[in-house]
């Protein structure tokens, strides 16, 4: 893999682990994936909407 926190010019198809807990997190919080993309980036992660949209549905709600 590429060293952490390095730019890779070959696009990552991948999420991150951490970013992924992150979206369940602010997911459960019922967060819109706009708002969701707007705190990651805040955090210094580039993440299209697609990708916070698709991760969304694919997390699902979580039984109460």
């Amino acid at each position: 893999g590429e060293a952490p926190g390095s730019a890779t010019t070959t696009r990552s198809t991948r999420t991150p682990v951490g970013v992924v807990e992150r979206i369940a997190t602010m997911r459960e919080n019922k967060w819109s994936a706009r708002r969701i993309v707007r705190e990651l980036t805040g955090e210094g992660v580039t993440i299209p909407v697609a990708t916070v949209t698709r991760w969304r549905r694919r997390l699902g709600v979580k039984p109460a």
